[in-house]
């Protein structure tokens, strides 16, 4: 082997842990090494939670696809970063010894540090930051009250958040601070008591095709008994419970003496229960521990936490290119999703207005977005790298529509604090100067007249353009949905949209009948515009989450049934 191609993501702490690995392959007289920096789709700017993104294999699908292809001949990555499912033909070892597995707090440079880590979440009034299910929900379990907010981006970008008053507080892996020469922020460290880590956090990995000898000889030799053992008995844990992402799960495997301790959680998303485990056995037998810890955990009531929705159905109502990670979401909660959407999204009838308005993007002020939808008519109509709004301040209406302009490579200035339109334009009237300004809100065909009236009377010059419509679904197939609701064969439905809704009245024929089937099923609304069109129609609203987004209601509809 002449040299070997180190496939990393650019982040600088993705870029240390490539480095000390190309270090220790030279230190035991390896191969040269060249690092190939591969921009991943975990990089691109979202302020959407993990989970909702797709999960890890964000961060790591374009390093294996260089892996697969031939490309590179050895991923580095975080082993906490790495799913559970391993793609075919690539292999993964534990590397090297473990770095510091706690979490630690690290505050706002304002804050004053020193004390426990318990001292300083009791503290009232502090905001605590994390992206992180596994620590929210270990955290909420031990302090219900503690206010704690999603964040997203790499350790640079959240001390920034941070020290720019965002947050009072973050929860970071000590390991990762460590490596960036940033332990001096951690005020503390959370105590395994109170927060287990994630699988394989501290832990550097190796990934490299399976048929590749020579890779892995070179792999072999960077390899930490303890280490490796400790990464099997977690990884085999996760793989035993079907975990991913959206599970809040912790573990830790150390060596005591001669054996191996493996302590793991399971935890309520919300942190009303936790279940927890332990089991100790030899270094030679990872694999085993791991498995035996994870049916203790199922045998004492995990499973009801990892799928709190078995045996359910839950209709959906959203467009089919919409609904797959709603399906995808419920289906990791155990439930079974029965898609029957109500409406379709299509093109407006006359495009010219958005054709001008996509035309004179750049001139205006501000674009207001209400949808993804609305992201996706307008941005489709400006091709590749002529996508510029020029230096107009972008306003995305919910957490979703902000994640659809970032995978478009567009910032957002403006997020209401409630996913509503009203409350965009409130947050707008009440923040800047609108006199004058230009205003594009490319918007539903249907979209009420409050957001563009409230701003015109701030003195905005507002162009209100159809972006697309949405048209009822007059058949639903073979699929009989009166029959369905009358024979009890769905216990949830849900609802995305104020049009769903109403098509869904209209296919049952009416208020009375729609309410007389929905009797014994609850009703899952994502947001307060969607239940005031369930309540003018004569129905109620049994689950409605605190945030406006799909995973949210999918979480909700768990905890409720």
């Amino acid at each position: 082997m002449s040299r070997l191609r180190l496939g990393t993501r650019g982040s600088p702490l993705a870029l240390w842990q490539a480095n000390r690995i190309a270090a220790a392959i030279a230190a035991c007289g390896g191969p040269p090494t060249e690092l190939v920096v591969i921009r991943t789709s975990g990089d691109r700017p979202s302020e959407r939670p993990l989970a909702e993104e797709g999960g890890k294999r964000l961060f790591v699908k374009e390093i294996e696809e260089a892996l697969l292809d031939g490309r590179v001949d050895l991923a580095v990555h975080s082993a906490k970063d790495l799913p559970a499912d391993r793609l075919p033909g690539l292999a993964v070892a534990a590397v090297l010894e473990r770095g510091d597995p706690h979490d630690g707090i690290v505050l706002n440079a304002d804050r004053p540090a020193g004390g426990s880590a318990d001292g300083i979440l009791r503290a009232g009034g502090i905001r605590v930051g994390t992206g992180s299910i596994r620590r929210t929900a270990q955290l909420r379990h031990a302090y219900p009250e503690l206010d704690i907010l999603p964040i997203r981006g790499n350790v640079g970008t959240r001390l920034r958040k941070l020290d720019d008053g965002q947050y009072d507080a973050l929860i970071l892996a000590a390991a990762g601070l460590e490596r960036l020469d940033l332990a001096h922020r951690i005020a503390a460290h959370l105590p395994f008591d109170l927060c287990l880590p994630a699988p394989g956090q501290g832990i550097l990995a190796a990934e490299y095709r399976g048929d590749d000898t020579a890779t892995r000889d070179v792999v072999a030799t960077l390899a930490d008994a303890g280490t490796v053992a400790a990464l099997t008995a977690e990884r085999t844990l996760v793989e035993a419970l079907g975990a991913d992402c959206r599970t809040p799960l912790g573990a830790m495997a150390a060596v005591e003496g001669d054996s191996l301790r493996l302590r793991a959680i399971v935890a309520a998303p919300d942190g009303s229960h936790l279940i927890r485990q332990a089991g100790t056995g030899s270094l030679d037998d990872a694999a085993g521990l791991g498995a035996r810890v994870a049916r203790a955990l199922l045998e004492g009531g995990a499973g009801r936490l990892l799928r709190p929705l078995a045996g359910r159905r839950v209709l959906i109502t959203r467009p089919h290119h919409q609904a797959a990670d709603f399906a995808d979401a419920l289906r990791v909660l155990g439930a079974e999703p029965v898609i029957v959407p109500m409406i379709r999204i299509v093109a407006p009838d006359d495009d010219r207005p958005l054709a001008q308005a996509c035309a004179d993007a750049a001139s205006f002020d501000w674009i207001v977005f209400t949808s993804a939808n609305g992201v996706e008519a307008m941005l489709s109509r400006l091709p590749g790298r002529d996508r510029r709004l020029g230096d107009a301040r972008i306003v995305a209406v919910g957490p979703a529509t902000a994640a659809r302009l970032a995978h478009h490579g567009i910032r957002t200035d403006v997020i209401p604090k409630q996913h509503r339109a009203e409350a965009a334009a409130e947050e707008l009237i009440h923040n800047y100067d609108l006199g004058g300004a230009r205003i594009l809100l490319p918007r539903a065909s249907l979209a009420t007249r409050e957001l563009p009236d409230a701003l015109r009377e701030a003195g905005a010059t507002v162009t209100d353009v159809t972006a697309y419509r949405t048209m009822a679904v007059t058949d639903t197939g073979d699929t009989n949905l009166a029959d369905m609701l009358a024979r009890g064969a769905l216990h949830v439905v849900t609802f995305t949209s104020p049009s769903a809704v109403r098509t869904f009245v209209t296919l049952l024929g009416g208020s009375d009948r729609a309410g007389k089937l929905l009797a014994g099923v609850a009703v899952a609304s994502i947001g307060p515009v969607t239940t005031a069109a369930l309540e003018e129609s004569g129905l109620r609203a049994d689950i409605v989450p605190e945030t406006a987004t799909v995973p949210a209601l999918a979480e909700a509809i768990a905890r409720r049934t």
